[in-house]
């Protein structure tokens, strides 16, 4: 492999996914997948649904007759390609292809994509690719430059007929480090065919222009927005959506942070940050640092001490990534929010194919700036603390098979190798160890996922979720299930999106989150919105779950009952939290997306409690409908 171009010279992610995305064209499937989308492929069985073909003419090949047909797309926004192929007359077989996306399809950011494939018959009867051009072009923002990908993949001397070991296949293609660091010499003695003078020309071209200071500004802006730091250096700066944000303890919030890049080291990850309000006049941190021991198998472990403010069940999430969901949770009027002061070591390893575990423990003092109350022995209701220490020990166990890596800044991001993912399994445990560095609790929890994307052809594709958890013991609630509302204007994937924050918590429950989008199946057929290129979704999530009576305590610092819920006689309700043990929360909605390319507008309607036997003792105004936004960049 050799790869030269404009913003890929030292990120080995891109290479990596370059190389392997241009080795997936497998025209003999019914659907192609391409940028995670399907495609229908002219030669699939269905394709007279889709496609026109037209007999053109018959010519030799390689001393073989075939027939030259050609095909065009039913309707121009579908996920379809025009052009020609070459089948040989005796076998039937595909000998030559020659396939484009154009701009007009339902695709964001694309101008064309350009398939070729030449095909020779092996010695056990089936054709096998031998020469593989691909193109992708990028639409142009404005009078900014362009990018443009080219591919030529070649094989030869095919071995059919004599399989490896099972073994063999697991680990799919690994790229060595060096794999791209060849030489002039090399690949004059190993190119299977050689330049043209117009490709040695392009060569040159790349190393000029990348040197070019708009070209540079460019790539730079892209990164940032994508990435969300700004490299200077060794050192990367951001992430740019914290610099400042306000809530009620800390005031007007500033914060700085960074994390360390390749160039620092291909081994150790350091990263943290320094925050400062302008309320409470303290200084919260975070320091964190990460070791690659081996990247196959993938082995890393880590470090962190932090000091920081948290709200409950939405920034004290260590595995979430949903930067923008965080950052806007905090405007919310209705916080609980405490100050952690933690410690977390862990090591992450893959298993086998596919499987990875991950070890941690987690040591962290919750101090709550709420008025908050628990009891430690819950058969002696005059002790009370108001906040606690834990000592966790917790594994994840994670099963994904046939799932592929590349890495991208000293980390890992997985992609699906096949247009049929199978389900991703988790299950994950965790023990509370009292008296282990002050802790106050023992116990024991323990959840299981499994989630999936299907992709159903013409349909689209459909994605869920489902999460089934369990608490054994008596804790204080902000250690059970709160589940995770949202009260923002910003959809967040994982959690509910009419659900109040802490409105409901369980010790058991089981969730469902479910998305189809149709990829412009309807779109495409109406006029205005085919110009425009929307797209429209269906979304459902629910939860049942229940929350036994002794977790079932809210109280303030003297030990009152913290609530507004009264009973007939008028006397405060102990069991103070929402439960959903009487029927499950159940919210339904439609969306738009790709507004502009990249907005999501989604309609939810909240189905369950909403009646008025709820809502007179619910203190909070429930809003049975919403309007929930968010930004996505998907092709």
């Amino acid at each position: 492999s050799k790869i030269s171009g404009v913003g890929v010279d030292g990120h080995t992610w891109i290479n990596q996914l370059m190389g392997s995305s241009f080795q997936i064209f497998n025209f003999y499937e019914n659907w192609v997948s391409l940028f995670g989308k399907n495609f229908i492929s002219p030669l699939a069985k269905s394709g007279k649904l889709y496609y026109k073909y037209y007999l053109i003419d018959s010519i030799f090949i390689n001393d073989r007759k075939c027939y030259e047909l050609l095909v065009e797309p039913k309707r121009e926004k579908d996920l379809a390609f025009w052009g020609k192929m070459w089948i040989e007359d005796s076998t039937y077989a595909v000998q030559q292809l020659d396939f484009e996306i154009k701009k007009t399809a339902n695709l964001n950011w694309i101008q064309k994509v350009k398939v070729q494939q030449e095909f020779n018959q092996t010695k056990a009867g089936p054709w096998l690719p031998t020469k593989t051009r691909a193109l992708i072009d990028f639409v142009e923002i404005g009078n900014q430059p362009g990018f443009i990908s080219k591919s030529y993949t070649s094989s030869k001397e095919t071995i059919v007929n004599k399989p490896e070991d099972l073994e063999f296949y697991e680990g799919g293609i690994d790229i060595e480090e060096n794999a791209y660091r060849k030489t002039s010499k090399y690949w004059e003695e190993n190119r299977h065919d050689t330049l043209t003078s117009t490709e040695k020309e392009v060569f040159n071209m790349i190393d000029s222009v990348k040197n070019l200071p708009s070209v540079k500004s460019l790539v730079d802006i892209v990164e940032l927005a994508v990435y969300g730091y700004q490299p200077l250096g060794k050192f990367d700066i951001g992430p740019y959506i914290f610099l400042y944000k306000f809530n009620q303890i800390e005031g007007h919030r500033f914060r700085l942070g960074f994390v360390t890049n390749e160039t620092f080291s291909t081994n150790i990850i350091l990263r943290g940050y320094l925050a400062y309000g302008t309320a409470d006049k303290r200084y919260k941190y975070n320091a964190q640092a990460e070791y690659i021991l081996s990247r196959k198998p993938w082995t890393k472990i880590g470090v962190q001490h932090r000091d920081d403010i948290d709200q409950i069940s939405i920034t004290d999430d260590f595995f979430s990534k949903n930067n923008l969901f965080k950052f806007t949770a905090g405007f919310s009027a209705f916080d609980r929010l405490s100050n952690s002061y933690e410690y977390r070591l862990w090591a992450e390893r893959m298993l086998l194919p596919g499987l990875n575990a991950t070890f941690m423990f987690h040591n962290r003092r919750f101090t709550p700036y709420f008025d908050f109350g628990y009891f430690p022995d819950e058969n002696n209701t005059s002790m009370i603390k108001t906040e606690f220490t834990t000592s966790e020990l917790s594994i994840k166990v994670r099963y994904a098979a046939r799932e592929r890596y590349v890495y991208t800044h000293l980390n890992r991001l997985s992609i699906q190798s096949t247009s049929k993912p199978p389900p991703i399994l988790s299950l994950s445990y965790a023990a509370g160890i009292k008296g282990m560095l002050n802790s106050d609790f023992s116990y024991h929890k323990l959840m299981f996922n499994v989630s999936q994307t299907l992709r159903l052809g013409t349909l689209g594709k459909a994605q869920y979720s489902i999460t089934a958890g369990k608490v054994f013991n008596t804790l204080p609630y902000p250690l059970l299930q709160v589940h995770k509302g949202n009260e923002t204007v910003v959809s967040n994937p994982d959690a509910f999106y009419l659900m109040h924050f802490f409105e409901f918590v369980s010790d058991q429950w089981a969730s469902l989150f479910f998305e189809h989008h149709f990829e412009g199946l309807l779109t495409n057929r109406i006029p205005l919105l085919k110009k425009l290129k929307m797209r429209t979704l269906l979304m459902a999530n629910a939860v049942y779950g229940s929350l036994d009576k002794k977790n079932n305590v809210q109280i303030d610092k003297k030990g009152n009952p913290l609530t507004t819920f009264m009973d007939e006689n008028n006397n405060p309700i102990f069991e103070s939290f929402s439960t959903l043990e009487k029927r499950p929360y159940i919210e339904v909605g439609g969306g738009i997306e790709n507004i502009l390319n990249f907005i999501r507008i989604d309609a939810v309607y909240r189905l369950t409690y909403i009646d008025n036997e709820y809502l007179s003792v619910y203190p909070r105004k429930v809003n049975p409908f919403g309007l929930k936004l968010s930004f996505q960049f998907r092709l």
